[in-house]
């Protein structure tokens, strides 16, 4: 019973970590004009046969992972910082809508400016969202 607790223990801290670093690799990541440019979904690899489209399948699960631990880390009783990772997660996914609704959580100023905050301790212009 011991085993399994500190089993567990380790495999949400290993969780937490990974999910914290992914998100925030994702949202230094993006570019100051994310949001003030249009772009088409998976233009980046769609030319690029299956190679290609492994990387957007890839890059899509990696997305659904960080939404799905995001939302686990949103629950009141569990610590960490879960609508940070959602939004890095949605960053990565490839639906429609998905601009209209990353407008939406970003317009939670607490949100924007914990981002940005972030974006600035790694000497990133922080994002922009009109």
């Amino acid at each position: 019973m011991e085993r399994h607790l500190i089993l567990a223990i380790l495999l949400f801290a290993v969780t937490l970590f990974v999910s914290c670093a992914l998100s925030l690799v994702a949202l230094i990541g993006l570019p100051q004009d994310y949001f003030r440019t249009s772009r088409t979904p998976r233009s980046q690899y769609a030319t690029q046969g299956f190679l290609g489209k492994a990387a957007i399948i890839l890059k899509n699960l990696l997305g659904l992972i960080l939404v799905v631990i995001g939302a686990v880390l949103s629950l009141p009783v569990i610590p960490g910082p879960g609508l940070l990772i959602v939004a890095a997660g949605i960053v990565l996914l490839d639906f429609h809508g998905k601009r209209r609704l990353l407008h939406t959580l970003l317009n939670r100023q607490y949100l924007l400016r914990s981002i940005n905050r972030l974006r600035a301790a790694w000497s990133r212009a922080p994002l922009r969202v009109d």
